[in-house]
């Protein structure tokens, strides 16, 4: 099973206001998944074009992440940020899976 990205534990922060203590649990920088947005896929090419090197017609994606240009999973409708078949300008595949997915950074 391919990994998604987990929001980390939360940390407490102590605020005093002269004899007023206030605790408080802020939430730490959320990962990957919170940074960027999935995009609906292409009515007319879908998430990954038959024909496209590495595209299977059993794609199950219906949405990519906004660092894919045409993304993949063969298990899961939702396509993560390690699902990416291509990238958008200025970001670079590396490669995860068998299936030649990955990461655009």
């Amino acid at each position: 099973m391919k990994r998604q990205c987990a929001r980390p534990a939360s940390r407490f922060s102590v605020v005093t206001f002269g004899w007023l203590v206030a605790v408080a649990m802020l939430p730490l920088a959320s990962s990957c998944e919170d940074e960027h947005q999935q995009v609906p896929c292409s009515s007319s090419t879908g998430c990954c074009p038959v024909g496209y090197p590495g595209c299977s017609v059993n794609n199950q994606c219906t949405s990519c992440y906004d660092t894919c240009v045409y993304c993949q999973d063969l298990n899961e409708s939702y396509c993560g940020a390690d699902d990416c078949m291509t990238c958008q300008p200025g970001l670079t595949l590396h490669v995860l899976w068998s299936d030649g997915t990955g990461e655009c950074r």
